[in-house]
């Protein structure tokens, strides 16, 4: 009996690590447009409720700063500010500047045997630049975790198949332009989510300690609108990500088959804020002294 109880709990202690969820052994990683992601591809993961996310990510033909924020325990939004381009008329030497706004809504969570599912919506309120959608699962197994999902719009560039989601209504079979009246940005123009062809794509990301994790994701993005200033000669993006410490992470990227990237992450949560305020001892009590009284070596409770 007491070896059929060891070789149990033996068992148990190997194969639970394995089917444990992602969210309980390592924090969601954010990607570099804010939201629970890998590189540039999201996962299903999400952050924390309350998380306040502060991106910049940097490499020679884009500047982008953004800043998410995990509105509710399962929707998640995100704002950038985007320069795109080499030796344009622009600002610092850019061709486009453009804002775009995303969101991630959580479907399911990561279970023993289930995945975690997320919806998402990016660049859906204003002129469209990155604009596109995806539905994508995410698996963890230990250290190990796959993620893969279905990209529409911009993420349905490489390998596009016919829109599954046509069997359920054909206005899911086309995608129209995106447009805003006089092209301004800020309005939601033509609604198109999930629309038209869709492409395939996955990814995976290791965890090799509590600090380093390594991450490789196949993206469908072929990067069209930047085809003129950046070399695009592959799919395959690469990256490796260090936590500084509970609210920094640093991350280098190898993207496109041709371009290196760094990307800062600073994160803060009202759950677990970097200064203590309020929490100190409070200060000696005063005591009650005429002007020729001596010390007092004990505290009178009743005067005070």
């Amino acid at each position: 009996m007491q070896q059929q109880v060891k070789f149990t709990s033996t068992l148990l202690a190997v194969i639970m690590p394995i089917f444990a969820s992602a969210s309980e052994i390592h924090p969601v990683k954010a990607n570099n447009f804010g939201l629970p992601g890998i590189i540039d591809l999201p996962t299903a993961r999400r952050f924390p409720d309350g998380e306040l996310i502060f991106t910049q990510q940097l490499h020679k033909s884009l500047a982008r700063s953004g800043i998410s924020f995990q509105a509710l325990p399962r929707l998640g939004f995100s704002f950038r500010y985007t320069g795109h381009g080499i030796n344009g008329g622009e600002a610092y030497g850019r061709i486009n500047h453009d804002r775009s706004f995303d969101a991630h809504i959580t479907v399911l969570d990561e279970r023993a045997y289930l995945p975690a599912i997320s919806l998402g919506l990016r660049d859906f309120i204003g002129t469209g630049w990155y604009s596109s959608e995806y539905i994508v699962g995410t698996k963890s197994m230990g250290n190990l975790e796959l993620t893969a999902g279905l990209g529409f719009g911009r993420l349905a560039g490489r390998h596009s198949f016919s829109n599954p989601l046509s069997a359920l209504s054909s206005r899911f079979e086309d995608r129209q332009a995106k447009t805003n009246a006089g092209d301004r940005g800020g309005t939601l123009g033509n609604i198109n989510w999930f629309h038209g062809d869709a492409s395939a794509f996955y990814g995976i990301q290791y965890h090799l300690s509590e600090k380093i994790t390594l991450s490789s994701e196949y993206t469908p993005d072929i990067m069209s609108r930047e085809s003129s200033y950046l070399d695009v000669d592959g799919p395959w993006n690469y990256g490796v990500s260090y936590q500084l410490n509970e609210y920094v992470n640093l991350s280098t990227q190898y993207l496109h088959g041709s371009q290196l990237s760094v990307t800062a992450y600073v994160s803060i949560n009202p759950g677990r804020p970097p200064l203590l305020g309020g929490k100190e001892l409070a200060p000696v009590p005063m005591r009650l002294r005429g002007e020729d009284a001596l010390p007092v070596n004990m505290n009178d409770e009743a005067i005070i």
